[in-house]
């Protein structure tokens, strides 16, 4: 048994921002979405006609997960890689995704562990590599300090820990005070048991 699990399995690349889409990868700003959906003859924030309601989902999508889709849709897809994006903010302050998650600190998207529903909304098929977004205004907001608890939170993800009620836990869902510890379920689980 290696200490080293994500060494002997996958090989991280680190991201500073992406260019293009820097400060937010999500941006979904709601004027943006309403302005696509009047442009295809929808009025917005009322709902569609049932008719017209898969194609309202879709432009709402396509303004809110434009940029990470095209990211996504840029990286080869081949190899035992996980990305690690570390940007200012992960989604645009005013966007739906801010107003769910306003102090969103880490977001990771594996073709294993999306829901259906976001990656129908998202629309990269077939295999991509895992994706760890961490923004850092909402980490060191919070408590200074915890870039690496969040980063390895966010890992434990890729390789398919779930989130844990237990304060102290690496894998909770608020970040811990102290020095984040994991359990021998979850030590074993890592390790293929």
């Amino acid at each position: 048994d290696s200490p080293h699990l994500l060494a002997d399995r996958m090989r991280a690349e680190l991201y500073l921002g992406v260019a293009e889409h820097d400060p937010y990868i999500i941006p979904g700003d709601p004027e943006a979405i309403d302005e696509a959906l009047r442009e295809a003859g929808i009025e917005p924030r009322r709902a569609p006609p049932p008719e017209r309601l898969d194609e309202a989902r879709r432009i709402t999508c396509d303004v809110a997960l434009g940029p990470l889709r095209a990211f996504l849709k840029a990286q080869p897809r081949e190899g035992d890689r996980i990305l690690v994006v570390v940007l200012r903010r992960i989604a645009e302050p005013g966007s739906p995704l801010a107003a769910m998650l306003p102090d969103l600190r880490g977001l990771t998207l594996t073709p294993k562990a999306m829901s259906e529903s976001l990656g129908r909304c998202l629309g990269v098929e077939g295999p991509f590599a895992p994706t760890v977004l961490l923004g850092l205004d909402a980490i060191t907001a919070r408590r200074p300090g915890t870039l690496d608890v969040t980063l390895a939170h966010e890992l434990g993800h890729v390789l398919g820990l779930l989130h844990e009620r237990e304060a102290g836990d690496l894998m909770a869902v608020e970040p811990p005070k102290c020095l984040p510890r994991l359990s021998e379920a979850q030590l074993a689980r890592l390790k293929g048991k």
